[in-house]
């Protein structure tokens, strides 16, 4: 329906075997896919079947079928926040329903037409004269109008009508210029107000939270501002793992590289369109820096250096990992050499992320925020602010800048 399928073994289908979802109704719309009727309102349903489903696939991630039960998971995961999701969820219902829809009118346009012999035509019935009325008085003034020459009969006068025609269309075209008089001087206000902003602020720049204006920085640099970790309440900020304030400089934090997913939450209030500037560096490990921020009316996860290859790109787009082959964000390369120093800047507005690593460009994605998930073992109960999170490596957090754009 909404999200393209994952390419499945032709010996098995875990939509099927584990879902009992058959192959004509695949791929399963969210609402299929955690076993509830469509467009399901109540949250607790919505919910619990996910959980229950969840419950269920995991028991599979163990055995040679891990990997698709990985996929899986992925799926119900973004259905999940998707359903829970107010905004989200009036979106996908909206294109759900366009969608059943069109499948419904095809269905109905491809249907053979059953063999029935014509009907005879109808012939029409006359209608039935109208009942005679009764002969009523007539009066001597009425009829005397109806007689010829009576001075009460009403003659139009010749020329009357054309000069009402003429009347009429003085009138429309005095309207149409006074309609386009007004939206001149509309756009001429629109562009002369447009004109004294940027007489006021020729730079374009970027303002930080306090709504001052913040300089722009060069690729690759820190952008001027508070740094977050600074007064961050570390003990409180730390949900997963083990994170510490470097001896050094007491302000630095460092995450545990035991840790599979270490989980650093940052309880700031964002804006709509903001930067996030990381000044980072790995210290031990080989895998993933992750950043889970809200885009919009939705959450995403940008994960660095991720997995064997070490690539890079948002980690659920339209329920694709980062490194499917229908993930158009994935960065092939690695980014996060051990003992370098590195600057991540990501660039939010409610339809886009950008993502830069020492001024490269790694992520350019623009489109419909409801396309965007986090996948469950990045995810915390914290949905406000940002998340921060390290897979088996240990980083050192130095600094961390949040503009409003």
């Amino acid at each position: 329906m909404l999200s393209a399928v994952d390419p499945m073994s032709e010996d098995f289908d875990p939509y099927y075997r584990w879902l009992g979802i058959p192959p004509e109704e695949q791929p399963p719309h969210h609402y299929r896919l955690l076993g509830v009727k469509p467009f399901e309102e109540d949250t607790e349903v919505i919910n619990n079947a996910a959980d229950r489903q969840m419950n269920y696939v995991r028991t599979f991630q163990m055995g040679k079928r891990g990997p698709l039960a990985e996929e899986i998971l992925n799926k119900i995961a973004v259905a999940k926040v998707c359903l829970l999701s107010s905004t989200q969820k009036a979106e996908y219902d909206r294109r759900l329903k366009s969608e059943i829809g069109e499948t419904t009118t095809q269905q109905a346009v491809t249907k053979p037409a059953t063999s029935q012999e014509p009907s005879p035509p109808q012939i029409p019935t006359p209608p039935a004269a109208p009942p005679e009325a009764p002969p009523q008085q007539v009066s001597i003034a009425t009829s005397a109008a109806a007689r010829p020459g009576s001075r009460r009969v009403a003659r139009e006068k010749p020329g009357k009508r054309s000069w009402q025609k003429t009347s009429t269309l003085v009138a429309v075209t005095i309207i149409v210029v006074l309609l386009l008089l007004n939206g001149g001087i509309w756009i001429y206000n629109q562009f002369a107000k447009s004109d004294e902003a940027n007489a006021e602020d020729k730079t374009g720049q970027p303002t930080n939270t306090a709504g001052t204006q913040t300089p722009v920085t060069a690729p690759g640099e820190m952008p001027p501002g508070q740094n977050v970790i600074e007064t961050l309440d570390l003990p409180t900020a730390a949900i997963a793992g083990e994170w510490t304030r470097d001896e050094d400089d007491g302000v630095a934090i460092i995450s545990d590289s035991r840790v599979r997913y270490a989980k650093l939450h940052l309880a700031e209030e964002l804006p709509a369109s903001y930067t996030l500037a990381l000044a980072l560096r790995r210290m031990s490990g080989g895998e993933a820096f992750t950043i889970t921020l809200p885009v919009g009316s939705s959450r995403c996860t940008v994960v660095l250096d991720a997995g064997r290859n070490r690539s890079s790109g948002i980690e659920l787009l339209r329920g694709a990992r980062h490194n499917d082959a229908n993930n158009d964000t994935t960065y092939p390369h690695p980014l996060l050499a051990t003992d370098a120093n590195v600057i991540v800047r990501c660039l939010i507005t409610p339809q886009s992320l950008q993502v830069e690593c020492n001024g490269q460009a790694i992520i350019n994605w623009s489109g419909e925020a409801a396309d965007l998930a986090v996948p469950h073992y990045w995810d915390a109960p914290q949905k406000d602010g940002i998340l921060l999170g390290t897979s088996r490596s240990s980083f050192r957090i130095e600094n961390v800048v949040i503009v409003r754009n």
